[in-house]
């Protein structure tokens, strides 16, 4: 083919513009010759288009059968690693990993420790029907009510409902839920209302959550509960809250547990054991009154204040107290008959108060109506000389108190300050 003809060819077709090596000019090449440029069949001029076609057709058969296999095995490879690992969408068995309990993203779960109550860390897909939940306005749900129609016996409080964590127990949303048996509270519930659980006489068994910080007064009032385990994250026990369960056997503070308001444990008359908590600092009035049963109880060295009555009417016949110095009360603490008598009988009206030491360790001192202080009481009922400090704390010492060092039989000396504006009868009795 002459150059002529060739170029003739070329302006025949329709095809890209490029510069062909060795001609120095930009020409059109054919459609052909681009496809010679993909496939690196060589290109052929017109008089074998046959045959060039018939090469070019079978280049892109070739091509798309290498597609189709191609995409057939990722297809068929899939659906393989699909049938070893289960169904599209499935999740591992429940016996593979730990329960995941949905919390926001702030919010952090641990992996549940052994406990008597499974259910207590199961996530909850299904909540008892009973169960009415409510959003509060901080965006997290609450129980308000429950619907005891059916007679449930047993419920399980679920950590999260909607997706969306569960935080409260509203107040009385439990009351008189007669044939409610037992109730388990998930993790994550952090407040119980006042007379949450009131007059639920069928009620023996109930799991306190780790996270509970508010359990409000009366909340297990009058319920059938046998034992009952307060966890280290509630500080405060507000009024009356086991108060009248006639069934309640034993009961823990765990510790963390800070203060005993006023009649917690007021009449459980089967009351025989009492773990108090190593952090505990207060137990107010009437906490313990009216155990009858409750014959020993260990008083931990960080309380320092006992209430009037605290535990009136108690079978108590032995108490021991972690630090039995230091208190306003006259009577040998260090014996625990003795002072089981006085928390029960003799010193039972008044209340009891640690006092701070000093810098002689046996004088008790106590805070007056007018401010300044009083020597209450000598602990070594052997002391042979004692010196009366002027002030304590920074505050004037202008008293000795009645009976504050009767029956110390060996005292031979005693020096007075001279700010002392009182010394009351039967002080020094007995010396």
């Amino acid at each position: 083919m002459s150059k002529n003809e060739f170029f003739r060819d070329l302006s025949e077709t329709d095809a890209l513009t490029l510069r062909l090596q060795g001609l120095g000019s930009k020409v059109k090449a054919p459609a052909a010759l681009t496809t010679a440029a993909i496939t690196g069949i060589p290109y052929r001029p017109r008089q074998n288009a046959g045959v060039h076609v018939k090469r070019i057709s079978k280049a892109i058969v070739a091509y798309a059968m290498g597609i189709i296999l191609l995409l057939g095995g990722l297809f068929f490879g899939s659906r393989l690693l699909d049938s070893l690992s289960g169904p599209v969408g499935s999740e591992p068995s429940s016996d593979s990993r730990p329960p995941v309990v949905t919390t926001r993203p702030d919010e952090t779960t641990r992996a549940p420790e052994t406990t008597d109550y499974p259910e207590a860390f199961e996530p909850i897909t299904d909540p008892d029907p009973g169960l009415n939940f409510v959003m509060m306005t901080d965006g997290y749900y609450a129980i308000a009510d429950f619907d005891d129609s059916e007679g449930t016996a047993k419920v399980v409080i679920p950590s999260t409902y909607k997706g969306v964590a569960v935080k409260y127990i509203l107040n009385s949303a439990f009351t008189n839920s007669q044939g409610l048996q037992c109730v388990i509270i998930q993790d994550g519930i952090s407040y119980i209302g006042e007379d949450a659980f009131y007059s639920c006489n069928e009620l023996t068994e109930v799991r306190l959550p780790n996270t509970l910080t508010d359990l409000g007064q009366r909340a297990f009032y009058e319920t059938g509960l046998i034992s009952v385990t307060v966890p280290g994250s509630v500080k405060t026990v507000m009024n009356n809250v086991f108060a009248g369960c006639e069934s309640l056997q034993s009961a823990k503070l765990s510790a963390g547990v800070e203060e005993l308001y006023n009649g917690v444990f007021q009449n459980c008359t089967a009351l025989t054991q009492v773990s108090l908590s190593s952090t505990l600092k207060r137990i107010d009035a009437s906490a313990f009154k009216g155990c009858k049963t409750l014959e020993e109880i260990t008083i931990p060295a960080t309380v320092t204040y006992i209430g009037i009555s605290a535990f009136e009417n108690c079978g108590l016949t032995r108490a021991i107290f972690g630090e039995p110095l230091y208190w306003n009360v006259n009577t040998d603490l260090t014996d625990p008959v003795k002072a089981a008598e006085a928390l029960t009988k003799s010193y039972v009206s008044s209340e009891w108060k640690k006092q701070d030491k000093s810098a002689d360790p046996d004088l008790i001192f106590r805070k007056l109506d007018d401010g300044t202080y009083g020597v209450f009481h000598y602990m070594d009922r052997d002391v042979k000389s004692v010196i009366i400090p002027a002030t304590y704390q920074g505050v004037p010492v202008t008293a000795i108190c009645e009976a504050a060092f009767m029956e110390c039989t060996k005292l031979q000396s005693i020096t007075l300050p001279e700010g002392l504006q009182v010394i009351e009868t039967e002080a020094f009795m007995g010396c």
